[in-house]
């Protein structure tokens, strides 16, 4: 996935939308997708359950890890990528990245994730209580994709509320933040914890600041540039910017190369799914070195 945008493509009645499966060790991540993949069994390990009673209680058979990427901070920006790895006690670990190509996808593709993430038992996240979750509600209903939220009474049910105590968000897990804490991991952060856990430094690495513009540049083959040409990537931007391409008192817009928005868009699945990954190397190192404290 160095160069170009690979993978399957799903139609339904709404639409079309990009589909990217590969197994965890495929991912060019130092070692951590190896780490992962060989200690996947802790979660089926009838000694890691004696040791964490309280929080196997929590734990299915079918874990889905969860992570997205949308258009902005607001409920009602877009989504465009839902990176999933959902795994069945210790079988092995695929990653599926949901990809919108255009705002025209977002539909078929947030009604393949409802519809799918329905298999599993369990939902882990990072933040997914006051990010992930609230953002996919709100998208499902702008969408009329309300059916997917309502369970067997007919009432309307959050993803969050649909999941309940099995929605594991290891930001707010406070034996996992303890875990994290004994080692020098202060804030709790993803990157931290890779850094600090495994030694690894991401490289080429694009901030969540500048995800939105670069998904926007990829549609629309337009960069937001300062009077003197210098690409901007930060501060609050819209779609419809893009779209009209309108000059503005200290910026205007460029056409951007094809291939060079391609491979920025490369980089932020490269980071979703980087980010998705971390959730589940942090579960499993919390079970290897932690320890489920008294009530």
């Amino acid at each position: 996935m160095d160069d170009e945008l690979s993978g399957e493509e799903i139609r339904s009645t709404k639409g079309k939308f990009l589909v990217i499966r590969e197994p965890i060790i495929n991912i060019d991540y130092g070692c951590i997708g190896q780490h992962c993949d060989t200690n996947i069994g802790l979660l089926s390990s009838q000694g890691t359950r004696a040791r964490f009673p309280r929080l196997f209680d929590r734990l299915g058979e079918r874990l889905a890890f969860l992570d997205i990427e949308s258009c902005g901070f607001s409920y009602n920006d877009p989504i465009f990528l839902i990176t999933l790895f959902q795994t069945r006690g210790g079988e092995p670990i695929s990653r599926c990245s949901l990809l919108a190509r255009d705002f025209t996808e977002e539909s078929p593709m947030l009604e393949y994730f409802l519809s799918e993430v329905r298999s599993s038992d369990t939902l882990v996240t990072y933040c997914g209580k006051s990010f992930d979750c609230g953002r996919i509600d709100r998208r499902a209903l702008d969408l009329g994709l309300g059916r997917f939220l309502v369970d067997e009474n007919f009432r309307l049910v959050s993803l969050d509320s649909r999941f309940g105590s099995r929605h594991v968000d290891l930001k707010f897990e406070k034996d996992v933040q303890r875990t994290l804490r004994n080692v020098g991991i202060v804030d709790g952060g993803l990157q931290s914890f890779e850094k600090i856990a495994f030694g690894y430094i991401r490289e080429g690495e694009i901030s969540h600041e500048r995800v939105p513009t670069t998904y926007f540049e990829f549609v629309t083959r337009r960069k937001k540039v300062d009077l003197d040409g210098h690409r901007l990537t930060r501060g609050k931007s819209c779609f419809g910017e893009y779209a009209r391409g309108n000059r503005g008192k200290d910026f205007r817009f460029e056409p951007i190369d094809e291939k060079i928005a391609l491979k920025n868009l490369l980089k932020v699945i490269r980071h979703n799914a980087f980010d998705t990954q971390a959730l589940i190397a942090m579960l499993l190192y919390h079970l290897e070195n932690g320890k489920e404290n008294s009530l």
